[in-house]
């Protein structure tokens, strides 16, 4: 496609951009797996990503959080995906690990996603359907064990909870849709978290998930031959409270999240389809965010078939207390081929 064309069609996405995160943002989140390195995740953000680069996809991320800092975040993501014979399907399985403090958090998730061609210029709608298991559980714990996140944090309300070691399992479910243009554009909605709905919200022995909604998207700007941009943004609202009621109400001095969405928004160059250099600005929406945070990542394909990248988070609101969060992922695509779609995420 010419740079013409792009220009053309970028000046339309920009205005479908804008009434999306418009729209998202006059919603009500938390993330409680956070990635820099999102873009190349997109199954993690939602099931309607399962299967786009229409081939064997396997992606590991591994992130610690705010690196000195005792019972800060710390998650690790595997996430295999690959699109069915006729492209207009697909699949994939999550397993994710995420800890903070005595908090510990596993999950595993089928994903299937169904595209729908809209024309001849093969813009297309895509949704998508996951479930799985979610199991929480606290390892015991005293104050000062927990470092950073003991002081002034917990109060004799959560004992019973930081003090039951005995694990919660409990189904959940996620949902998405995403329009993309081939090679230009893409966003996507997504709802997740939704198992939280079955569990009985009075139970002061659980600690769940509040519902999450997100929309992300991105595109692909030719610049030349050899250079293109890569916009692309992640909003994230949590719905309700991830507390039981007996230790969420205003008495309760757990702050370690504070229920306000999450905004990044990212660019990032690309040299010859091979290698990427981009940052990240982080914000928090709707109050004081501990996420604040300016981000450094770099991508490389070190073989045809393996991508290997980098992100570093520089938080805005620990200044001298962490030493930064550190992020790796790794993709491991086997079997590339020339696809019949080709979106404007693939790199």
């Amino acid at each position: 496609m010419t740079l013409v064309k792009h220009k053309l069609l970028w000046m339309h996405c920009a205005s479908v951009l804008g009434v999306a995160v418009f729209s998202v943002v006059q919603a009500t989140a938390q993330l409680d797996v956070q990635m820099s390195q999102y873009m190349f995740n997109g199954l993690v953000l939602s099931p309607a990503h399962a299967g786009e680069h229409e081939a064997l996809n396997v992606q590991v991320l591994y992130r610690q959080q705010w690196l000195g800092v005792q019972g800060a975040p710390n998650t690790q993501i595997i996430s295999v995906d690959a699109a069915g014979s006729n492209g207009t399907t697909g699949w994939g399985i999550i397993l994710m690990r995420y800890n903070i403090g005595s908090l510990n958090n596993m999950g595993a998730y089928a994903n299937y996603a169904f595209r729908l061609r809209l024309n001849d210029l093969n813009d297309r709608l895509c949704f998508g359907l996951a479930a799985g298991m979610i199991q929480n559980s606290f390892a015991r714990y005293d104050q000062g064990a927990l470092g950073g996140f003991g002081q002034n944090l917990y109060d004799n309300q959560l004992d019973d909870i930081l003090n039951n070691e005995k694990p919660f399992y409990m189904p959940d479910f996620k949902v998405g849709i995403m329009y993309e243009m081939q090679d230009i554009f893409y966003v996507g909605l997504s709802a997740n978290n939704l198992g939280s709905f079955l569990t009985k919200k009075e139970d002061s022995t659980l600690v769940v998930q509040a519902p999450l909604l997100s929309i992300n998207g991105g595109g692909n700007i030719p610049l030349n031959n050899n250079w293109s941009l890569r916009p692309a943004f992640l909003y994230s609202q949590p719905v309700g409270r991830m507390l039981p009621k007996a230790v969420s109400g205003e008495s309760s001095s757990l702050r370690l999240f504070p229920p306000v969405g999450t905004l990044d928004i990212s660019l990032a160059a690309v040299l010859k389809e091979r290698f990427w250099l981009g940052a990240t600005y982080r914000m928090g929406i709707g109050g004081k965010s501990v996420y604040n945070a300016i981000v450094a990542m770099a991508e490389v394909w070190i073989t045809p078939s393996i991508r290997l990248g980098y992100a570093y988070d520089f938080s805005l609101k620990f200044v001298g207390m962490q030493q930064g969060t550190h992020e790796i992922s790794l993709g491991f695509t086997p079997f590339k081929k020339v696809v019949r779609y080709r979106s404007a995420k693939d790199f």
